[in-house]
């Protein structure tokens, strides 16, 4: 969908709710990416010698942990395509209403 264009909108306290529980998300998803790989990493060499980080990396099960660290984007787009659908049916402002409508459906610019 492309993002409409809404001019001269005043938002609501609810909707700045919104945004800043979105803002939230897109800096704490990226954040938990590092920290699971973090975790991996130091599951995998921590404390062990040589041949048993050696024998750990072998074992280990990266297509799971792949798997993993991928899912945490559709997490956050998961939780803001249900705030901005929540958002959209709670505020009364048809311009807010077209804001909130065009983040869920995922509007794109260009």
């Amino acid at each position: 969908m492309k993002c409409p264009n809404i001019e001269s909108i005043e938002l609501s306290s609810e909707s700045k709710a919104s945004l800043k529980e979105i803002q939230k998300i897109n800096e704490l998803a990226p954040f938990l990416v590092k920290i699971s790989g973090g975790g991996v990493m130091l599951n995998l060499f921590a404390g062990n010698g040589a041949i048993a980080s050696t024998y750990s990396v072998y074992s280990h099960d990266f297509e799971a942990f792949t798997r993993a660290m991928t899912v945490v984007p559709k997490i956050a787009r998961r939780r803001i395509w249900n705030i901005s659908g929540l958002t959209m049916l709670k505020v009364k402002n048809y311009k807010e209403r077209k804001f909130w409508q065009a983040i869920h459906k995922g509007c794109k610019l260009n």
